[in-house]
């Protein structure tokens, strides 16, 4: 990414320090998107939009089991080799 022509210019120390100036700052009491959409969204679609953080943090947790489920099982069978 450092190494895009349009982005030869970014002071990737001063991103990385987190002490460089946004390009944009989003107004806080202004909606950024099209509240149509959301609501079309919401009445067409099974699982809407106010539910996605919950349904993402759950597929999240679910991920996560199966990770450790797999690692605590190379565990178990790396001692029972040793």
């Amino acid at each position: 990414m450092q190494s895009a022509p349009y982005l030869s210019d970014v002071n990737w120390d001063a991103v990385y320090d987190k002490t460089m100036d946004p390009g944009f700052v989003p107004n806080k009491g202004r909606l950024h998107c099209d509240p149509t959409f959301e609501l079309e969204e919401m009445i067409l679609e099974s699982r809407p939009l106010h539910k996605k953080k919950k349904r993402l943090a759950k597929n999240r947790s679910r991920d996560n089991s199966k990770d450790s489920q797999s690692v605590s099982t190379a565990v178990r069978l790396y001692n029972e080799s040793v």
